[in-house]
């Protein structure tokens, strides 16, 4: 997997008086995690899988930017996804996941431990027992913090407004009982 990250920013500049918003990308870091999924999917047919992802950071301080920069997090994603199945083994799913992040100090006093996304995901079942899958998933997390600093001016936050995206890619290959 790789997981980067998005952060959004608006309130009144204390300076200014004036409604001002920041916006910022982390490039992608490397994570390493597992699912344990229920899956129903049929051929030429609707589907759905629900289950579990628990993912961690695997590059801690590596890297001079981004998110290879930030300390080691783990993510824990509970998921419910509707699939679309096809004749060839080729099938899609979209869906949505509660989000709990954990990690450092800083990390847990900046944004809210507990976020919600959704998530794409296209695969094949190459055999009876074996399938890879491509996902794209995003999780939003609010702000904690009623100011941030931004260079040498005070940001007022908007919390309604504020907040954090972590988008992670992830490609797996599974063993299906």
């Amino acid at each position: 997997s790789r997981i980067g990250g998005e952060l959004h920013l608006e309130g009144r500049n204390t300076m200014t008086n004036l409604s001002s918003s920041v916006k910022g990308n982390a490039d992608a870091a490397s994570a390493l995690g597992a699912s344990i999924m229920y899956n129903r999917l049929g051929r030429n047919a609707l589907g759905f899988s629900a289950g579990g992802t628990i993912l961690t950071k695997i590059e801690n301080n590596t890297g001079t930017t981004g998110m290879a920069k930030v300390d080691s997090f783990t993510m824990i994603r509970p998921e419910a996804n509707v699939m679309l199945g096809h004749d060839s083994g080729v099938w899609a799913g979209i869906g949505g996941h509660l989000d709990f992040v954990q990690g450092s100090d800083d990390m847990n006093k900046a944004i809210d431990t507990f976020g919600y996304g959704a998530q794409v995901r296209v695969g094949f079942v190459a055999t009876r027992n074996l399938n890879f899958d491509l996902g794209y998933m995003v999780s939003m997390h609010k702000v904690k913090g009623d100011t941030a600093g931004i260079g040498n001016q005070i940001l007022i936050l908007d919390k309604d407004k504020s907040y954090f995206l972590f988008n992670t890619f992830a490609l797996r290959a599974s063993y299906m009982f």
